[in-house]
């Protein structure tokens, strides 16, 4: 808006005092003064801050006809552009109270007069435990009005926003104690709301109106511009909006239609827009409006440009700040109750910003890292980090379910975890990043982590089979060495012992045909005692039979108890061949024997006899268990010792085919 527009609405007198230097009262916390609605002036009074004439003391009130009234002045406690506020003693009661009256320069204006005794009224039909409670209104008999009040002992909103915003800078910080700032602000919606819905706006909001006890008391002060915004009073009389013709109220936190002094243009978005200046001052320090020059700042006010924050204050904060403070009143929130609640649900979710903040900060670590190359280095780092920061989002979401920034965030952790794992070859790690998450991105990927996993598998069975086979192969293969070797082993054993007997036998058959007889009673000592002979080598048994198969002689068993032994190969052989031999199980010893057979032949050359020389076949066995044992042993290392190669490198060979995308 152009200057000269602005002042074509002020008027001739107000446009020539917006000309003032305004830069002593624009500091980091202005006070600039409010103004007022008069009846009697053409234009609006900008009322200073300066302490005034001496009269304007406590030693300028006539104390007789202050004790008319029930008070007694103690001491000078405040004073406005308008006002001056004091201590006093309420006589009768004996309770200490504030008592206001106008400034002593005021005191000859019907307007200021008006606007005194209409603040009174008002602010004692507002009864709420945010709003100044009023004892009484009394005029002494000088005409002097007084406005009894309760005694707030605490200080202004503007003195604790000025000590809490001492050297900060909003560049490096957060806004200092904002939750006990937001707990303020609460209470002042909170008043304001109740006076529009008894049809009242206050019209000045600001810090200096806010007074805080030392108990954390909250209250709204100076009613002086309140005016009705419906028609029906609601139990309240105020002036109507529609009396409104000239511009009133604080520059600095001046709604547009303040500024353009419409009444009907006022309503209830008017202080929502005020409730939205105290609001920018508790994230800035500032209020929302500044200039050099008041008409700087009337400019300002009626543009309303949408403010800019620090990036340290509170996304949400922010938002609800803009929407506040929109130009348009259509655009703000719909009454003071939308917007405490708005404050309301940021201090209930302020714990899942807190902690979505913290995790936006991992998550920025985390893309740098991504950005550099992920690989075996930094892969765990980064995967921990990750996983951290998806569990932040999450605490975050379960604290405040509609937390849009945590579910954004936690959705692009989960993606830089899939995109990192699926490059890296972990399939299993980015499906499971990936699970529950739309949007094409998360779709391209997921269908290209789902065709990676079916080429893995194929891959990982083919290799498991072949594994298997060769594991099979290895088993098979070692079962038929060791049966052909069990054979071999077996057979060469067998070799000895007939090797061992044809050792044997014919030198038992010399001892036999030198004997002196041929019958059993003889011959059998003589068995026995060649037997035992031949035990050093082993356990021996000699039979002796008739070239008929009668058993003459048996070194283990009576000859008298056994059968004819005729038929048996080893002597069938022995009578064809000259020797025979044959492996069996014994009748009579339950134990598997090999025979060795051979005549004994008399001086005409004829069989006298036949000999048989027997020795178990687990003897050779027995003599060669050890080699047969370190063979097997060895054997079987072997076998064991193909499988574990072929096992690790089957598992091995897994591991690089699970990591292949």
């Amino acid at each position: 808006m152009k200057e000269s527009t602005l002042r074509g609405l002020l008027g001739t007198d107000l446009a020539e005092a917006t000309d003032v230097d305004f830069r002593e009262t624009l500091g980091a916390r202005s006070t600039s003064a409010p103004g007022e609605v008069d009846p009697d002036a053409p234009t609006l009074v900008l009322e200073g801050h300066d302490r005034g004439d001496a009269d304007d003391g406590l030693e300028s009130f006539d104390d007789r006809r202050l004790v008319e009234t029930g008070y007694e002045l103690v001491e000078e406690v405040g004073r406005g552009g308008m006002n001056v506020v004091f201590r006093a003693r309420q006589l009768g009661l004996e309770r200490d109270v504030a008592v206001k009256r106008l400034r002593s320069k005021r005191r000859g204006s019907r307007s200021a007069r008006w606007a005194f005794l209409s603040e009174g009224a008002v602010t004692a039909q507002l009864e709420h435990p945010n709003v100044i409670p009023i004892y009484g209104m009394s005029v002494d008999s000088g005409g002097d009005v007084a406005l009894a009040m309760k005694l707030m002992r605490g200080n202004t909103w503007s003195d604790r926003l000025r000590a809490d915003f001492a050297g900060f800078d909003p560049a490096t910080a957060e806004p200092p104690r904002l939750k006990d700032h937001l707990d303020v602000l609460l209470g002042v919606a909170n008043a304001v709301a109740f006076a529009h819905s008894r049809g009242v706006l206050h019209r000045d909001l600001k810090p200096e109106n806010v007074m805080i006890g030392d108990f954390g008391e909250v209250l709204v002060v100076d009613w002086g511009l309140a005016v009705r915004f419906t028609d029906s009073e609601l139990g309240v009389r105020a002036p109507h909006r529609s009396t409104v013709r000239r511009t009133a109220g604080t520059p600095v936190y001046m709604a547009p239609e303040m500024v353009e002094a419409t009444g009907d243009s006022l309503g209830p978005w008017t202080d929502v827009y005020l409730l939205g200046g105290l609001l920018h001052e508790v994230l800035t320090g500032r209020p929302p409006h500044t200039g050099a020059k008041l008409m700087d700042v009337l400019l300002s006010a009626f543009d309303s440009s949408p403010p800019v924050f620090s990036e340290h204050v509170p996304v949400e904060l922010q938002d609800i700040c803009r929407r506040a403070l929109a130009r348009e009143p259509t655009e703000r929130f719909e009454d003071a109750i939308e917007f405490r609640n708005a404050i309301k649900d940021y201090l209930a979710h302020n714990e899942s910003l807190r902690i979505s903040q913290r995790a936006a900060i991992l998550l920025a670590k985390c893309r740098d890292i991504v950005e550099l190359g992920v690989g075996v280095a930094n892969r765990a780092d980064l995967y921990s980090d990750l996983r951290d920061t998806i569990a932040g989002f999450a605490a975050a979401r379960a604290v405040w379910t509609e937390n849009l920034a945590a579910a954004d965030g936690e959705a692009e952790a989960r993606l830089l975890l899939a995109h990192a794992a699926f490059e890296m070859g972990e399939l299993g790690t980015a499906e499971s990043a990936l699970h529950g998450q739309a949007g094409e991105e998360a779709e391209d990927l997921a269908q290209q982590i789902a065709e990676a996993v079916v080429l893995r598998e194929r891959t990982l069975r083919t290799t498991r089979r072949v594994s298997v086979s060769l594991l099979l192969l290895q088993l098979v293969i070692g079962v038929v060495l060791g049966i052909w070797g069990f054979y071999e082993l077996r057979e060469y054993h067998h070799e000895v012992e007939i090797a061992e007997l044809k050792r044997l036998t014919p030198l038992a058959a010399l001892v036999v045909r030198g004997a002196d007889t041929i019958d059993g009673a003889g011959l059998q000592p003589l068995v026995s005692r060649i037997a035992r002979d031949m035990a050093s080598q082993g356990p021996v048994r000699l039979t002796v039979t008739t070239p008929d198969g009668a058993v003459v002689a048996d070194s283990e068993i009576d000859p008298r108890a056994l059968p004819n032994h005729g038929d048996r190969p080893e002597f069938v052989a022995a009578a064809r061949l000259g020797t025979g031999t044959d492996t069996r199980m014994s009748d009579t010893l339950d134990e598997e024997m090999v025979y060795y057979a051979m005549p004994v032949r008399g001086p005409d050359g004829e069989p006298r006899l036949y000999l048989r020389v027997a020795l178990p076949l687990d003897f050779v066995t027995a003599q060669l268990r050890g080699l047969v044992a370190a063979v097997g042993v060895a054997f079987l290392i072997s076998v064991v010792a193909m499988c574990l190669v072929t096992m690790l490198l089957t598992r091995h060979l897994t591991q690089a085919i699970a990591r292949i995308r």
